[in-house]
């Protein structure tokens, strides 16, 4: 594993850094390599020379290139490297939503906190969840965390995947909302539509904005779903 932390602090970088390797030290694990970057264009440079790594803890605030911005580049690169954010407020952090960022570290942070921060990202790599269903393509197994949204038509559902594939299925939305429900990205906005909160831009009375569609949602439902939205997303962000 490879991981590369940035901070244009020296002093954050340092406490950084010993948080990371503590949590490593901890687990006995000798086979992961750390970088650290004291500027946001060194990691870009890095990932133009094919330098990827799979977990970055990225400074939000940070000289001409920010946090929010190095990651929406590195993730044109490699769109399932994982992201922890340090940040001093919550105002940033939801800047950030949309590039779906695995954590939110509010300095100045204990080592309890990052060690927190690493499990839940260690252990999305290593327990991502799938639907294996029979597709109009054959059968596959379908990672959880790819599906933007589902919409139903005639007998069947209509997977849009963050690969830009669609995969047809027979099987009604009850039926697909039963196995989704299960996981807290998932909400059913309106009856022919299950929608992963990953991927939505914005919230409005009219609909739920994602990258290039926008997803109705049934009458009287805003103020439930939005309410749903903020706690899920704020969920991701460490008190």
């Amino acid at each position: 594993m490879n991981i590369a932390v940035c901070d244009d602090s020296r002093d954050e970088l340092s406490r950084t850094l010993q948080y990371v390797k503590a949590y490593f030290a901890d687990k006995n694990d000798t086979t992961v390599h750390i970088d650290i970057y004291l500027s946001s264009k060194d990691v870009l440079d890095k990932a133009k020379q094919n330098v990827i790594y799979d977990i970055y803890v990225l400074d939000i605030i940070m000289g001409a290139i920010s946090g929010v911005e190095l990651a929406k580049t590195l993730k044109s690169y490699k769109n399932d490297v994982k992201i922890i954010f340090t940040t001093t407020s919550k105002d940033f952090a939801v800047d950030a939503f949309d590039l779906k960022a695995d954590h939110y570290l509010m300095k100045p942070y204990t080592k309890e906190k990052m060690t927190e921060a690493l499990d839940r990202v260690i252990s999305s790599m290593d327990q991502e969840s799938y639907l294996v269903k029979n597709t109009s393509s054959g059968l596959k197994r379908i990672a959880i965390s790819t599906i933007i949204y589902s919409e139903s038509s005639g007998h069947y559902q209509y997977l849009h995947l963050s690969s830009t594939e669609v995969l047809k299925i027979r099987m009604k939305t009850d039926e697909l909302w039963d196995e989704l429900n299960k996981f807290p990205r998932f909400v059913r906005p309106h009856s022919g539509y299950v929608v992963n909160m990953d991927y939505v831009k914005t919230i409005t009375s009219y609909g739920l904005r994602m990258e290039n569609v926008e997803i109705p949602i049934a009458k009287n439902s805003y103020n439930k779903l939005k309410e749903t939205f903020m706690d899920y997303s704020f969920s991701k962000i460490d008190d």
